[in-house]
């Protein structure tokens, strides 16, 4: 699969897409970057700096969506802040409380969707999961808000 051509067939070539890109000159070459996943590996945080959205790579690796966290991670970011100031002390080792925090609140939901990718590569694995869920309402249910929070 190369993303850089199904992106330039689908501009050309989608009923919707074509007719708006139709007359587009192109100004630059097509290019991307992996999505900023974060595993937690490394420091949120140092002395006198916080990283916050993309730069935590907050980003969720099923979804690809990042603002929710990224908007969850300024909040977090602005509170801490406040604290600090209140403090007069911006170093490494009180920074370290952000990590925790942050690491606290939002890196369930990072690992639920990193499981799950792992899981949506398997397609005899979905499809089977897909087919036993149907048949318990409850499964059913749970499965439906799972797929709604991400």
């Amino acid at each position: 699969m190369s993303l850089k051509k199904d992106f330039l067939a689908l501009t050309g070539q989608h009923p919707v897409l074509e007719p708006v890109f139709r007359k587009a000159v192109q100004a630059a070459p097509v290019m991307g970057h992996p999505l900023p996943y974060s595993e937690f590996r490394y420091p949120l945080s140092g002395n006198r700096y916080l990283l916050v959205g993309d730069a935590a790579g907050v980003v969720n690796p099923l979804t690809g969506e990042g603002v929710g966290n990224a908007l969850h991670t300024g909040l977090l970011a602005a509170g801490h802040i406040a604290e600090c100031s209140s403090a007069g002390d911006y170093r490494a080792d009180r920074n370290k409380l952000y990590d925790r925090l942050v690491k606290k609140r939002i890196s369930g939901g990072l690992t639920l969707g990193k499981r799950m990718q792992k899981l949506a590569s398997h397609e005899k694995t979905v499809n089977l999961l897909f087919h036993v869920a149907a048949s318990f309402p409850s499964l059913k249910r749970w499965m439906k808000g799972m797929i709604r929070r991400l």
